[in-house]
């Protein structure tokens, strides 16, 4: 075998070798499902088959995976290996004559080892995701072979010092890493109740032991770090999450409570009843893991991948249909191409064949949808893949994203009907979460008496604050395509109206201070109403047509009145209410920016133009003026898409509107001391000449508004330019800008 310590030399392209062959295995896997698909079937024959074809191959790379183990265990030097390694040379110099290796060359051998841990862990962890973990690790009182003992963690006479060294903890982050499609079950079974035990050991031995503690508290992390992993489109989530049937559990209840069934049914037995065991454990454990700063990481990204898995392919946004529809056309082309060459002599394709295309109709659905969040060209490579293996012509090597693609086809069904049982119930306890997050210091510690389980809320640093609302804002976000659409409309209308009453009391006090009267604080720190805007944000592209276009009506007529009350303030207004304005102001912003990412009426547009004409001067701060660039960004890209809907004359006339409103504001900030600021506006200039292409004489008013800015006198401030001779702010900005368009338009 050139696995061998001899043929060491050889090992990085061999080892490269063996984790190419179990990806190869992958994708054969799942293209030969594809191909024999019979009429009758359904992509819910996915997991059978599967379990069948890598049943029938692990006894091939069984060899194989013993001695990458091998490797592993040496290059980790565990006493376990050393030990086995001493006793089987010891047996076979007395059997044989031959002495035995002496500790300081394994020790040797481990250092030369690590030279290719790299290697050795892709190969080993592509067979782990390839086979899975029941199959390479084995299960404890299962199977024959087992590499993976969690169990000792329960043991309270062992160490960590044994545990650690009998239980091979070391493979849980490589499992992290290669873990993916799997059986949630083996983390259930195995994984959840060494968790738990870990973490009664760590308590245990905290006033005691504060260092083996510590050790304790790593291993509970690494095991919960490992849920997001078998998130990642498990093969038995709707299992895993149904509630276990009552004569299963008829036995453990009877022996909790010493009596029969006839005794479990009476009046008089309610402390356990059937409805105890309804409740899944996974899913309550994985949300008390929020409110723990070091694991709510790895809670709300499984929460995600447990969301993503039972995402409905095609139920996205319009703009992500439209990519989807494209790539699906392309799909079945290739696939009525590769029906026709196996059609009969009529060309009529058969049953089996139609099946087939109506799953990889599914399958470009998939690929679009899971290809979204990672920009076009990853959505393009992702479709090119799945049309090559649509015509069997895909590289036997890639198994990235064929695989990705018939799991979501033949799970996400299942998934959706699992998990939309308790959407409702985690949707609202992530958003009370998020919420929780945003109140202001003494409402915070209010909440964390009240609640003690909260209290880790409001001890949080202010960085770790926002770190924590942007996870459970993607959790958010996530899991509301799963949640009953009745009640994400009536929380959306319910915090609209909120925020409308919020900036109307905060527009009270300020206009009584421009004519001398009182003040009064508002009614909702601006940090809450700005996660109330991010919820409504959240939740609208789910929501039905006429509720999206209410809300978005709503955060416009938010902005309108924030420039109202802003554009009237003067220096004695309340310091809170003017924070509550700039915080809904600029929230607005980037709520309108992705409402019209995700598309917009041509009256919708005029709209937002107007609001925005009316706020100009009042982004006082880098971040509100940077998402005022965004949003104004995302305006002119929504207008070049409706600019079919507008007559020559409109046209004309709008652009006529919108150069000298906005090329001097777009100047201005060419020369902004935020860095992030000057690039949105340089995109946000792009964008503003492309939709003067096409139109010599809207592209020439463009170059004369940037060119008036060359008669500016105002000289630069700020820095070594702020020094005598500096040139002006304008014509420095001028110069800038049309140095761009000189470089879009040189040609």
């Amino acid at each position: 075998s050139l696995l061998h310590y001899r043929h060491k030399a050889r090992w990085p392209e061999v080892l490269s070798l063996c984790g190419e062959a179990a990806a190869a295995v992958e994708v054969c896997a799942y293209r030969e499902f594809l191909v024999s698909l019979p009429p009758a079937a359904d992509a819910g024959s996915l997991a059978p088959f599967l379990d069948k074809f890598y049943s029938a191959a692990f006894s091939s790379f069984e060899p194989v995976i013993s001695t990458l183990w091998e490797l592993l265990l040496a290059a980790e030097g565990t006493e376990q290996q050393q030990q086995q390694q001493q006793q089987q040379q010891q047996q076979r110099g007395a059997a044989g004559g031959a002495a035995g290796k002496t500790p300081a060359f394994l020790r040797a051998k481990q250092q030369e080892l690590k030279l290719f841990r790299p290697q050795l862990d892709f190969a080993f962890g592509t067979c782990v995701r390839v086979f899975g973990c029941c199959r390479v690790l084995g299960e404890e009182k299962k199977s024959s072979v087992c590499r993976l003992f969690l169990s000792f963690a329960a043991d309270a006479a062992a160490s960590f010092e044994t545990f650690a060294a009998g239980s091979n903890v070391w493979l849980l982050p490589l499992l992290q890493r290669f873990v993916c499609r799997d059986q949630l079950s083996f983390f259930v079974q195995h994984v959840l109740p060494a968790a738990a035990a870990a973490q009664q050991r760590a308590e245990a031995t905290a006033a005691a032991a504060p260092a083996e503690s510590k050790d304790w508290v790593r291993v509970y992390r690494q095991l919960w770090g490992l849920l997001p992993a078998f998130a990642s489109q498990p093969l038995d989530l709707f299992c895993c999450l149904e509630a276990k049937s009552w004569k299963e559990e008829l036995k453990g209840v009877e022996a909790a409570v010493g009596g029969s069934k006839e005794d479990l049914n009476s009046p008089k037995s309610g402390k356990i009843s059937k409805n105890d065991f309804q409740k899944p454990l996974l899913l309550p454990r994985l949300l008390e893991l929020l409110h723990n700063s070091s694991l709510r990481d790895a809670a709300c990204s499984s929460i995600v991948a447990f969301a993503k898995s039972a995402a409905a392919p095609g139920a996205q946004t319009p703009l992500l249909q439209q990519q989807q529809q494209q790539q699906q056309g392309a799909l079945l082309q290739l696939g009525w191409a590769a029906a026709e060459q196996r059609a009969a002599p009529s060309g009529a394709p058969t049953a089996a064949e139609s099946q087939l295309l109506l799953l990889l109709q599914r399958v470009a659905e998939a690929v679009a949808a899971a290809a979204a969040g990672e920009g076009s060209a990853a959505a393009v490579r992702a479709a090119a893949a799945a049309a090559a293996a649509a015509a069997h012509v895909c590289s036997p090597t890639d198994s990235s994203l064929l695989p990705a693609a018939v799991m979501a086809a033949a799970t996400a069904d299942s998934n959706r009907r699992a998990l939309a049982q308790y959407a409702e119930e985690i949707l609202s306890f992530v958003t009370v979460r998020y919420l929780l997050l945003h109140k202001d210091t003494a409402a915070a510690a209010t909440a964390a008496a009240a609640r003690p389980d909260e209290a880790a809320f409001a001890a949080l640093s202010e960085s770790a604050k926002a770190k924590a609302a942007q996870q459970l804002l993607l959790a958010i976000r996530a899991f509301a395509p799963l949640c009953p659409r009745a009640l994400m409309e009536t929380n959306a209308r319910r915090f609209s109206a909120a925020l409308l009453a919020a900036v109307s009391a905060a527009a009270a006090p300020v206009a009584a201070a421009a004519a001398g009267g009182s003040t009064g604080a508002p009614l909702l720190a601006p940090k809450e109403c700005g996660a109330l805007l991010d919820i409504c944000g959240a939740l609208r592209p789910f929501a039905a047509p006429e509720i999206g276009r209410e809300l978005f009506e709503a955060t416009l007529t938010l902005l309108r009145r924030c420039n109202e009350a802003l554009s009237s303030s003067s220096s004695s207004s309340s310091s809170s209410s003017r924070a509550l304005l700039r915080t809904l102001q600029r929230k607005a912003y980037m709520s309108l920016k992705h409402a019209l990412e995700d598309g917009g009426e041509r009256e919708q547009l005029l709209g937002v133009w107007a609001a925005l004409k009316e706020s100009c001067g009042t982004a006082a701060a880098a971040a509100d003026l940077k998402q005022r660039l965004c949003c104004l960004e995302a305006l002119l890209q929504s207008l070049g898409k409706h600019k079919s809907e507008f007559s020559e004359e409109a046209w004309g006339q709008l652009l006529g509107e919108l150069l000298p409103a906005a090329v001097p504001e777009l100047l201005l900030s060419l020369k902004d001391l935020n860095k992030k600021a000057r690039a949105a506006a340089a995109q946000t200039l792009d964008t503003l000449a492309q939709l003067c292409e096409g139109s010599q004489l809207h592209l020439s008013a463009l170059v004369t508004y940037v060119a008036a800015g060359f008669g500016g006198l105002t000289p630069e401030t700020g820095g070594p330019q702020g020094a005598p001779g500096a040139p002006p702010l304008l014509k420095s900005a001028a110069a800038l800008a049309l140095g761009r368009l000189f470089d879009l338009y040189c040609s």
